[in-house]
């Protein structure tokens, strides 16, 4: 099943209305083990459960937080047993909705058999998990922490997904990331995957989504943080939702709720990221995103009103189609017909049509990639050696090379704003000469 993106609509349905009617608590109670500041926005409550040396400074970063220090390193255990600290920390659990392990976490042993046996605890509470940071750490040593777990969800950037993959025996490709995500949700029992990155794959071994919403072209410490925390306050409404804390349609089904909550975080966690770059450009920091968390509800209340006036501010479609094989022998190639319609202003025309064989691709690709480690760029299909003019194949081909475009131009008027030579290269590539 190819990935999809969601029903906006079906996703705002898991945010609380700000109500009279709720009281402190119903909107979300999360705990961290480890420790982030930055870890979770939007919940009435957060735990945060650290170690004593820890406690005052990420005390002092908000008075909001609840901080608990009840864990230990190897530095400072002395006469305390894990088993100890294991209780003290799961005796909260039963306040709790969601738990959070691995952001300020550390790879100290003390703090990863720790961190373990809480993982049990919060499985024996039916709480929903979200790992992140060294928690992936753990993950990777000891699989079966949260094996066949589907309440848990899994957040690792590139190197943390290759290296679950080697764990787990699952085959990766750069061209198939959405089947080697899920590949891995399904070696580890149908939890879920968040595979960050150019686009977000998110999966449960059944499911793909994908969100592909622009984001900011600098990445920043602490960034992964947001994310992870978002997830677990989409959670924690998603548990509110089932459990009809305030009316709404119940159109989700509770399988659902895991997907569409991951989806929903990473839209926000991308959004904030693109509108805090806009206004600070380099020097942004991963604070500056929090400061548009609360801009993107209005951001996505004006775009849906546009949506039902039929109005849309600007749009840019881009299909692929037509592919037309010419030559014999080793001078075959293909090419195939780029459909633009716009009405951006970056572009030269409304609509055009033009056509490009997969060397210009390639060329495309060199050129903003040339010189410049800020901008992503989406990968290509790779080179085919077999059967390479057979219909299945040059079909494949053609739906990589559209999404390749699309993703792309999801991001031109960031990378304008950025380099503006490297949009027009673009624009060119598809309508003009190249």
């Amino acid at each position: 099943m190819p990935a999809r993106i969601p029903d906006i609509k079906l996703v705002r349905q898991l945010i609380p209305p700000l109500s009279h009617e709720l009281h402190k608590g119903q909107a979300g109670r999360v705990g961290v083990v480890g420790g982030s500041e930055e870890n979770v926005k939007g919940v009435d409550l957060c735990h945060i459960f650290c170690s004593p040396g820890a406690s005052t400074a990420i005390k002092s970063y908000s008075p909001d937080l609840i901080v608990h220090p009840y864990l230990r390193t190897q530095d400072n255990v002395q006469s305390t047993s894990i088993k100890e600290i294991v209780d003290n920390v799961s005796s909260i659990f039963s306040r709790l909705h969601v738990l959070v392990v691995g952001p300020g976490l550390s790879r100290d042993k003390i703090m990863q058999d720790t961190a373990k046996e809480l993982i049990k605890k919060a499985r024996e509470n039916d709480m929903a998990i979200v790992i992140d940071a060294d928690g992936l750490f753990l993950v990777q040593q000891y699989p079966e922490t949260v094996q066949g777990y589907k309440k848990a969800v899994l957040t690792p950037n590139v190197v943390e997904f290759k290296r679950l993959c080697e764990k787990m025996n699952v085959q990766t490709n750069k061209e198939q990331i959405d089947q080697a995500a899920k590949d891995l949700s399904q070696s580890l029992g149908g939890v879920t995957v968040v595979q960050k990155g150019f686009v977000d794959i998110i999966t449960n071994g059944e499911q793909v989504l994908q969100c592909d919403a622009e984001g900011g072209l600098k990445r920043m410490g602490g960034q992964g943080d947001v994310l992870t925390g978002a997830i677990a306050a989409f959670l924690a409404w998603g548990k509110a939702y089932q459990e009809g804390v305030w009316s709404h349609s119940n159109e989700i089904p509770s399988k659902d709720i895991a997907m569409y909550a991951t989806w929903g975080a990473c839209q926000i966690s991308r959004t904030s990221s693109n509108l805090a770059f806009k206004k600070y450009g380099r020097s942004v920091l991963t604070t500056h995103m929090l400061e548009e968390i609360g801009a993107i509800s209005t951001l996505r209340q004006e775009t849906i009103i546009e949506e039902v006036k039929g109005i849309p501010d600007s749009f840019l479609e881009i299909e692929v189609r037509a592919p037309q094989t010419h030559g014999t022998g080793f001078m075959m190639y293909t090419d195939y017909e780029i459909v633009c319609r716009t009405n951006m202003p970056l572009f030269n025309f409304k609509q055009s049509t033009v056509r490009r064989r997969y060397s210009k691709f390639e060329s495309l690709k060199f050129k903003l990639e040339e010189n410049d480690y800020e901008i992503k760029v989406p990968n290509l299909p790779g080179k085919v050696f077999t059967s390479r003019f057979s219909d299945k194949v040059i079909e494949e081909r053609r739906q990589k090379l559209e999404r390749f475009l699309q993703i792309l131009c999801s991001n031109i008027t960031l990378i304008q704003e950025y380099e503006e030579s490297k949009a027009n290269l673009i624009v060119k590539f598809i309508q003009g000469k190249y």
